[in-house]
């Protein structure tokens, strides 16, 4: 059986298990804990970045499947939809450039479009972030993964165009791929360095064919985030890099701020919440003005009779009651006034005053739907499943 080592976390030195004291630095490196909790802060203390990544995967893919439930129907659904993904944060190229929501980008590396995805991007996350953790320590892997991940989701953008749509770590995971294939590069001649780069560079050939085979999968992230990775496992291989004053005065201030960003994506993504919802607004008074203009032509054409003026009555409170504001809750409520008139009477040869609210109606749903258009298009497309 191999021999497993610990590892310092200040210095990088490799240390027998156990080692309370590193005997190079002098850093303290085990607290003694006892019972139950303490043998979980010494589990999670082992790879601290492995288990937050993990969890937050596992989680927000929790939520996908949570959103994902159709409305009125029991039981919890077992398909990610693309909605759900995209009010999470998935990539989608017309919100990404035209609403200019790059954020996605950050966000997008924690979703995933189904359990078999989730189930392939988790193995590899808690084996390889593992094995990286323990050579480079926290700061440096957690910069290499989501700088390797943005800059595959930029390679996939810039790749795919218009049909850019993307969930998912698996760019971020090739960048790690990408840090330990130039693993050793520089240093003095090490057998087990070169061993790890060539499984490495394997396991790269291995995902570039299996794209190029499946043509759902992404090969423009995963090749830019091996890439992002590679260049920064380069600058990892000079010397003073993997010093402690490097890690004091460069890698920890930038796995900080990129915490920041990650914290910083993630609230503009519950920003948009606020979005999401006029859009669903927008389209169900849409809906609602269709089924009230076909009542109210009915409730002509059959001059009132009880059983036309009953279903007039149920299309206008349906449409009263969606609950918009600003201009278009102005132009609804003029539709809505001029449509009750036609309740307290016999229909009018020619309502001027409803087809002049109409026509501002009209106008002003118009304006909010081009404002909405691509949440619109995908809350109408709700059934669609997301691609991987």
């Amino acid at each position: 059986m191999a021999h497993r080592f610990d590892t310092c976390f200040a210095c990088r030195a490799l240390l027998e298990p156990g080692t309370p004291v590193c005997p190079y630095c002098q850093t303290v490196l085990r607290v003694r804990r006892r019972g139950a909790w303490g043998a979980l802060i010494k589990f999670l203390d082992q790879a601290p970045l492995t288990y937050a990544l993990f969890a937050a995967v596992v989680l927000l893919f929790g939520a996908e499947l949570w959103i994902s439930q159709p409305p009125g129907r029991g039981g919890p659904s077992l398909q990610v939809s693309t909605l759900s993904a995209a009010r999470l944060g998935s990539n989608v190229h017309p919100l990404n450039v035209a609403e200019r929501e790059w954020w996605r980008l950050v966000t997008a590396l924690f979703l995933h479009g189904s359990f078999i995805h989730l189930f392939f991007n988790a193995w590899v996350l808690l084996d390889l972030v593992r094995l990286c953790e323990r050579i480079y320590g926290v700061s440096r892997v957690w910069t290499v993964y989501l700088l390797s991940g943005v800059a595959g989701n930029v390679a996939s953008l810039l790749w795919h165009g218009e049909r850019f749509h993307n969930v998912g770590a698996s760019g971020a995971l090739c960048g790690l791929i990408g840090l330990m294939a130039v693993y050793g590069l520089g240093w003095r001649a090490d057998p087990a360095a070169g061993a790890v780069r060539r499984a490495m560079g394997r396991w790269l050939l291995y995902i570039v064919l299996f794209g190029i085979l499946v043509p759902a999968i992404d090969n423009a992230a995963h090749l830019g985030g091996a890439a992002a990775g590679a260049a920064l496992g380069l600058g990892l291989a000079r010397r003073e890099a993997r010093g402690r004053g490097w890690t004091r005065r460069v890698w920890r201030p930038a796995a900080a701020a990129l915490v920041l960003v990650t914290l910083a994506a993630f609230g503009a993504m519950i920003a948009s919440q606020g979005a999401w919802r006029e859009a669903g607004r927008a389209l169900t008074l849409g809906q609602s003005f269709e089924r009230l203009q076909g009542a109210l032509a009915t409730d002509a054409a059959r001059q009132g009779v009880a059983d036309a003026r009953a279903a007039l009555r149920v299309a206008h409170a349906d449409f009263v009651s969606v609950p918009v504001s600003g201009p278009l809750a102005a132009a609804r409520d003029a539709v809505a006034e001029a449509a009750g008139r036609r309740l307290e009477g016999p229909p009018p040869p020619a309502d001027v005053a409803l087809l002049r609210a109409e026509a501002r109606f009209a106008e002003a749903f118009a304006e909010a739907a081009h404002r909405h258009r691509v949440r619109i298009a995908l809350i109408a497309s709700d059934e669609e499943r997301l691609p991987r």
